[in-house]
């Protein structure tokens, strides 16, 4: 299965420090074999620090597998 997030930018300025938080669908764990500065996986949430969007429809995505 592959799990896609994908945050798009409509502003007019860039979009600094953007903190994303979804809960999995029911059915998915998680498993991850080291903890990163962008993201991180805590009781049932997981939480996605993005540093920079840029404008304009400027879009970021992470997807897991």
């Amino acid at each position: 299965m592959e799990y896609t997030i994908e945050v798009t930018n409509n502003g007019k300025g860039d979009a600094t420090g953007v903190v994303v938080a979804d809960t999995l669908p029911n059915g998915l764990s998680w498993v991850e074999n080291a903890e990163s500065d962008t993201h991180s996986y805590r009781g049932g949430t997981l939480t996605w620090i993005i540093l920079k969007i840029k404008a304009n429809g400027g879009t970021e995505s992470m997807t897991f597998t």
